[in-house]
């Protein structure tokens, strides 16, 4: 009975262990009220300063919209990275890929922060003998909350009909957290009416 209980409360803290390592994005965003502006071939673009960072954004984001019909293009699949390029030479090259517009990715802030967890009891007590009983001690830890603007432009008028301000604490890896943006990125387009939502087969 002993050994039952324990894995009952080896499994159950297993399980909250994967529940809170899940990477949550939060999103606020603003859409231009006079634009009727709808969407469906985007040029992404990464404008941080780790290559690998860029990669894995780009990548997560095209391949989320590209599975929802929207046509996409990297800007890594046409930019060398860390080479200076004009306005004029970017607007040739999206407007050879037929591209509406272009969603660009901005890193704002990385903040951190100390947090403090309580001691907590769990179990049960049934006389001297029998019983289970846990304590965890308190701590402190770090976390950081990693804040990104996407802008979205349109390449007629090069006019921003969309921003959204994301924010993620301590993602569990960088694609996790750049595919939970585009989803969340997606999902307010939608809800904007800046795409039309995929039709259910």
């Amino acid at each position: 009975m002993k050994k039952l209980n324990l894995l009952l409360v080896t499994v159950v803290l297993g399980t909250l262990s994967l529940i809170y390592s899940c990477t949550t994005v939060n999103l606020t965003s603003w859409k231009d009220p006079g634009s009727n502006t709808q969407i469906n071939n985007v040029v992404v673009l990464g404008l941080f300063e780790k290559l690998e960072v860029a990669k894995a954004v780009e990548e997560n984001v095209v391949s989320y919209f590209t599975s929802h019909g929207l046509k996409c293009t990297k800007s890594l699949d046409f930019m060398a990275p860390g080479q200076q390029y004009s306005n004029d030479e970017l607007k040739q090259k999206v407007a050879g890929f037929g591209a509406d517009a272009v969603l660009i990715f901005v890193p704002k802030a990385a903040d951190k922060s100390v947090n403090y967890t309580p001691p907590t009891y769990t179990g049960y007590y049934r006389g001297w003998y029998g019983g289970m009983y846990s304590v965890s001690p308190g701590y402190y830890s770090e976390s950081t909350t990693y804040r990104v603007q996407a802008n979205l432009y349109t390449t007629a008028d090069e006019k921003l009909i969309w921003t959204g301000d994301l924010s993620t604490t301590d993602p569990s890896s960088i694609e996790t957290a750049a595919m939970q943006i585009a989803q969340s990125v997606y999902n307010d387009w939608v809800k904007n009416n800046i795409v039309k939502a995929e039709e259910k087969k």
